[in-house]
This record gives structure tokens, sequence and C-alpha cells, in this order.
């Protein structure tokens, strides 16, 4: 009777679990290393205290193109160093509906050598919410690096040009040949976004999952708040838009220390 009632159990116990599978695990991007941060990061404090939003940028005259309670952002982790399994650089940024800018440069800087390796002229959609920039491709011997990037809104108000910057650094390298296997047999966005973040590669797990919340809303909040976004306006903003470089130069010149892009 005893083994009966065992095995009664056991099959009731499955048929459970068939009728409620278990919970996926929630999609989280892995806790970056302790790394050094940035002086200029304390630079960005709003008046009346530091910024509550400091963890994912630092920033030069925030409010200047749009309200200080509305401030844009970048989607980043709390280290402000973003990961990327290619070598063609891309941000995702929130645009708030107080943006006066009609325009966004984007200037990235060899870490190691201190050199701008291309300034780019963005315009922005004539929406507000999440805008994806993307610039042109590295060459394959700048892979394997940390680069330090700043995204500057600019704008005109009374008459007079203003600008606000965030930054922060983005590594890029490229996918090993085990990884880029595995990557292939994934068919759906939220797959590939569990595989990137896996893998600790930030853009693409932001851009896939980005592509899929729709369907999967609270992936997209669970990534997000992975890194410590928990801003409702940034998890719920619309996507914006896609846009390429107006022009992208690739400069070789010392930066002055005095420049707000501090390594």
């Amino acid at each position: 009777m005893k083994h009966t009632r065992a095995r009664l159990f056991t099959l009731v116990t499955l048929a459970g679990m068939l009728v409620h599978p278990a919970a996926t695990q929630a999609l989280e991007f892995p806790n970056a290393p302790e790394r050094q941060t940035s002086r200029s990061s304390v630079g960005g404090a709003r008046r009346g205290g530091p910024s509550p939003q400091i963890a994912f940028g630092g920033r030069y005259n925030p409010g200047a193109c749009s309200a200080e309670s509305e401030l844009p952002e970048v989607l980043m982790p709390r280290d402000r160093i973003q990961t990327k399994a290619s070598l063609s650089p891309s941000w995702i940024a929130l645009i708030p509906a107080s943006n006066r800018a009609e325009r966004v440069e984007i200037e990235l800087v060899d870490q190691e050598s201190n050199l701008t390796l291309q300034t780019a002229s963005f315009e922005l959609p004539q929406s507000s919410g999440l805008v994806e920039f993307l610039l042109p491709e590295l060459s394959t011997e700048q892979s394997d690096k940390v680069y330090r990037w700043q995204l500057t809104l600019e704008c005109t108000v009374a008459g007079r040009q203003r600008s606000e910057s965030i930054w922060g650094k983005i590594e890029l390298s490229d996918l090993t040949p085990q990884q880029a296997a595995e990557l292939n047999n994934l068919r759906t966005p939220r797959a590939q976004a569990e595989f990137y973040a896996n893998n600790g590669f930030w853009n693409e797990a932001v851009a896939a999952m980005l592509t899929a919340r729709a369907n999967h809303p609270q992936d997209w909040a669970d990534l997000l708040a992975s890194v410590g976004i928990t801003q409702p306006d940034m998890i719920e903003a619309p996507l914006a838009g896609t846009v390429q470089a107006e022009q992208a130069q690739s400069v070789l010149h010392r930066l002055f220390p005095a420049l707000t892009m501090s390594r």
C-alpha cells in the first residue's frame, strides 16, 4: 500500500509540473567586476544632492538642453562600462520629451593612447524615447580594447548655443568561434538576449531584448533592474528610432586634460 501511494504521489507531482511548469529564471546581466570609477562622475551631481541616476554615466552641464527633472540617459551597467560583441560601437539612450536638442555628437577615444578615433554627428528623431546610435565599424586591430565616449546634445536656447554631455566607456571585442556557433543556433531575440547577457555583452543583450520586450515585458524590466535601472520612464519608454552617423570622421588628436572626457 505504501508503494502504491508513493507511486501515486509521484504521478500527481509530475502532472502538476506539466500543468504548472517551473518559472523561467529572471533575465539578468552578471555583476561587473570592480573597476575604478572616473572622478568626473561626481561633477554630474544636481543641485540639492547627488543625482540618483549618476550610476549610468558621468555628466557635464546637465539640464542645458533638457529639464533637470528629466535628463537624457544612456542605458549602461553601474560601472559605466558597456561591452559589445562586435567592432561596431553603438549606444541606446533615452531622449526625454523635454529635450530641446536637434543634434547629437558622439566622440570615441582610445583609452590607452588618448587619441580620438571617431567623431560623428546625428540628427535626432522627431519623437522622444529610446534612440539607438550607430557608429561605423572599427578595424580588427582595434578589438579587445576599452574606449571612452562622450555623447553631447547640442541645442539653441534664447539664441545661444548650449550643450550637455554624458560619458562612459565601451569595450569592443569579437565572439569566439564557440560563442558564434552557439549564437547561430538561437532563433528568438529572447534567447539571444539571454546568451549575450550570460556572456557579458551588454549592448547586444539590451538591443535583442528591446525587440522582444512587447512579448516579454518582465524580462526587459528584469534585465534593466539587474544593473540598477528601475525608473518607469526608462523601462516603459517607446523606441523612437535608430540613427546612423551623418558624418563620421576618423580623427587622431591629443585630448586636452580640461576636456570633460577624463580617463
